[in-house]
């Protein structure tokens, strides 16, 4: 399967773990496996190397090998809001004055508020079920208008990409309710009640971007040990954990080896056990895999949305 170019790849091209870790056959353009719940999380400013090469997480990469994870996987910019932007609607958005720190207008600190296409606006119109779950975020001020460090926590705005689209800044279908705390995960995941689509944001303690890698894999291990036991991560479920990291280096993408080499595992029943894909892969396939998964198929929206990109 070749690499399609960044600015058409989320129309074409699943992860790896789609087209190839995923146990059943598929062509080249296939689409991946439903799932019946799926998961990012999404890690920050460490390279390939620190996690896999050095066991800087040994449960995650522990985790990936049992299942898969991808040896050749890149992020696609420098500067942690981008690459969350390239995960939600597969571009920079640079039309909107995105930076690595935010959308703002220029020279205001109003945001700009992107209208373009993106996972969330498709998931409202289908409809599928989302929750972003941000650790800290009640402390912040438990509003999307909270900013970076909001209130002396460690919440970090820019690595929420939620929090920049209008149709949650306007609560479009009440979606700014969508957004929660970190602590509402535990509850629906004891209950049940996760919903299609999760996105699991630490806070910068926990993500590797203030704190250690260690402690950032302990949180991995004490907030998914649970949910990686429950049904739909067992032989016939159909569950899909995916972790990634922003970026390799301290907001610049810059590491030892390759720029941008970023650790990927793929958790879940329907992947191959104990594959390592080394297929060139960005972020934009990660959206396009996901969206698979949840059945949404309008990856025409992203080629025709962008407004001087």
């Amino acid at each position: 399967m070749n690499r399609l170019s960044p600015a058409v790849s989320v129309t074409r091209t699943c992860l790896c773990a789609a087209t190839i870790l995923f146990a059943i056959s598929l062509s080249a353009y296939a689409q991946a496996p439903l799932s019946q719940h799926v998961i990012l999380v999404i890690e920050e400013n460490h390279s390939f190397t620190d996690v896999f090469t050095n066991n800087g997480m040994p449960w995650l990469v522990g985790k990936g090998n049992q299942y898969a994870y991808s040896s050749n996987y890149f992020s696609d910019a420098g500067g942690s809001l981008l690459d969350y932007l390239w995960l939600a609607s597969g571009g920079a958005e640079a039309a909107f004055h995105c930076t690595g720190n935010d959308c703002y207008n220029p020279g205001t600190t109003t945001k700009d508020p992107i209208t373009d296409s993106n996972i969330f606006q498709l998931m409202d119109s289908h409809p599928v079920t989302w929750r972003v779950y941000a650790q800290s975020y009640m402390n912040a001020g438990g509003n999307v208008n909270a900013v970076d460090a909001g209130r002396g926590t460690h919440y970090y705005a820019r690595h929420s990409a939620a929090v920049w689209y209008a149709e949650i800044l306007n609560n479009v279908l009440g979606a700014q309710g969508n957004v929660v705390d970190m602590e509402q995960f535990v509850i629906d995941a004891a209950n049940g009640t996760l919903p299609r689509y999760s996105i699991i944001v630490p806070d910068g303690s926990y993500d590797a971007h203030d704190g250690t890698l260690s402690a950032a894999d302990q949180f991995l291990q004490n907030n998914l040990t649970t949910l990686l036991g429950t049904a739909d991560f067992q032989t016939l479920g159909s569950g899909l954990l995916i972790v990634t990291f922003d970026e390799c280096g301290g907001g610049t993408n810059s590491c030892p080896g390759p720029d941008g080499q970023v650790y990927t595992a793929m958790i879940g029943p329907n992947v191959k056990r104990g594959y390592v894909s080394n297929v060139h892969y960005m972020h934009e396939n990660t959206l396009r895999t996901m969206l698979d998964s949840l059945n949404i198929h309008s990856y025409r929206t992203f080629s025709r949305r962008r407004r001087a990109e």
